[in-house]
């Protein structure tokens, strides 16, 4: 990122986006100081969404990272308000890149209208690069991720035909990871927070294998120990999606993928989203506010 707009202005400043009043969007806003400056003082100020506070942006790492932060939302006008608002003297806010990207109806369909999913983790098991768009159509980021004790295995299907509400891309099912045998399970690290916060998790599992009649790979998600989802089991060029919603859960919870009984194969992921969720939304920005129009 080799540009930035600073705002020097006002206290808030924001870019209104046309959009289509009930859709849900994802917005990705990034920042990249690189001590733009000189002063070796990178700023620390609010973002907000359509009069909602959405995060505190600390730019105070190395002044070489980028720093991203996304929130899919259902906008309740024809336009969506993004904001970056001064909280301490001398610290200018700035941003160095605004993406909007429309999603599909069915998608998040189970967090409703009047909340919003901040992005906590998105991880594409196995995989050897990062995906995004044009692989992922709605432009999601997808990290590649692995992890101590796992194996990391291709999928032999030609193709994979994706059902899922939440619409993970085919490429995030390509690979997974597994673990040595069945008297093991799978500890799925979520990167949340150490206080509990309200959560929406999607979890997919794709087959990597044909698998003949004496082969069986079945398994649960459990939460704490406990069941929480039913059986699953893995159709081979397609998936399954497990998703948690209507709980809390922090650092301490503990989210595995545990063999049945009965399986002879140890259980295997494919890829995950975790979001924590915001309070009940506001609508609308000040009109006093410094407002810059995005056009299509």
């Amino acid at each position: 990122m080799s540009s930035l707009r600073v705002f020097s202005n006002r206290k808030k400043n924001c870019y209104s986006i046309p959009v289509d009043k009930g859709e849900r969007i994802l917005v990705r806003a990034s920042f990249y100081y690189g001590n733009y400056d000189g002063k070796s003082s990178p700023p620390v100020f609010d973002l907000q969404f359509d009069g909602n506070y959405w995060v505190t942006v600390n730019t105070s790492g190395s002044s070489s990272d980028v720093i991203s932060h996304e929130v899919i939302y259902v906008v309740k006008e024809d336009s969506t308000s993004i904001c970056v608002a001064q909280t301490q003297p001398d610290q200018l806010p700035f941003i160095s890149a605004l993406e909007l990207r429309s999603l599909a109806s069915t998608m998040y369909s189970h967090v409703t209208p009047n909340y919003a999913m901040h992005m906590i983790r998105r991880a594409a098991f196995g995989a050897t690069q990062t995906i995004r768009y044009p692989v992922d159509a709605y432009d999601r980021i997808w990290q590649r991720a692995a992890g101590f004790g796992l194996t990391s295995v291709s999928n032999t299907a030609v193709t994979i035909k994706v059902t899922a509400e939440d619409n993970p891309p085919s490429a995030v099912l390509e690979n997974a990871v597994t673990v040595a045998s069945t008297s093991n399970y799978i500890i799925l690290l979520t990167a949340l927070p150490d206080k509990p916060v309200p959560i929406y998790m999607a979890i997919y599992f794709s087959e990597v294998d044909v698998l003949d009649s004496t082969s069986r790979r079945s398994f649960q998600v459990n939460v704490n120990d406990k069941p929480y989802s039913d059986i699953i089991i893995p159709p081979f060029g397609g998936v399954s999606e497990v998703y948690i919603t209507n709980m809390s859960a922090s650092s301490k919870t503990s989210i595995t993928v545990v063999p049945t009984s009965d399986s002879t194969l140890p259980p295997i992921v494919n890829a995950m989203e975790i979001y924590s969720l915001s309070g009940p939304l506001t609508s609308g920005t000040n009109s006093k506010d410094g407002t810059f129009l995005i056009t299509s």
